[in-house]
C-alpha cells in the first residue's frame, strides 16, 4: 500500500530548499587577512560619516588565521552631546569542529593611526564552540577615535 500525501513532495522539498537559501544568504563570513583592511558596509551607521569604516584584524599566530574569521562588524557614533564616542560589534567565529578558547583586545585609533590609551582595555577570555559565531564589543575611550584593530590570540 502506497501512503498519499496532501502535500506535493515537491512543494516541501521547494519550501526547505528555500528556508536553506534564505539561511545562507543572510549569514557572511569572511576570513580576514593578517593585517588586511577590512571594510565595513553592513549598515549605514558609521562613526565618520563616510560609506566605510576601516578595522583591522590581528592574529596572535597565523595558525589561529584559518581558525577564526570576523563577520558582522557594525559600527556607530553617538551624537556630540553623548560623548561622540564609538561604539563597535563584531562576530567572531570559529570555523573547527572544536572549541577555542580565545582572548580579544580592542585597540582605538586616531586619525593618524596612533592608539588611542593602550593600556586601557585588557584582554578577554572567550570561548567560542566549534562551528561557532560569538558577538563581542567595545566603546571607543574618547571621541577621536576613527578606526579600531581588535587583536585575537589563542588562550
Amino acid at each position: 500500500m502506497r501512503f498519499q500525501s496532501a502535500v506535493p513532495l515537491t512543494l516541501v522539498l521547494g519550501i526547505f530548499a528555500l528556508t536553506v537559501l534564505a539561511g545562507c544568504a543572510s549569514t557572511t563570513v569572511r576570513p580576514a587577512t593578517v593585517g588586511a583592511t577590512a571594510t565595513i558596509t553592513e549598515t549605514g551607521q558609521n562613526p565618520n560619516g563616510s560609506s566605510t569604516f576601516d578595522s583591522y584584524l590581528v592574529y596572535g599566530t597565523e595558525s589561529l588565521r584559518k581558525k577564526v574569521v570576523v563577520s558582522n562588524v557594525l559600527a556607530r557614533k553617538s551624537d556630540e552631546k553623548t560623548g561622540g564616542l564609538t561604539q563597535t560589534t563584531v562576530t567572531l567565529t570559529n570555523t573547527t569542529k572544536r572549541p577555542l578558547n580565545l582572548a580579544y583586545k580592542f585597540m582605538w585609533l586616531d586619525a593618524d593611526g596612533f592608539e588611542i590609551m593602550p593600556d586601557s582595555f585588557a584582554w578577554t577570555p572567550i570561548t567560542v564552540q566549534g562551528l561557532e559565531g560569538k558577538s563581542v564589543q567595545s566603546v571607543s575611550p574618547r571621541s577621536s577615535a576613527v578606526t579600531f584593530k581588535i587583536k585575537v590570540a589563542l588562550q
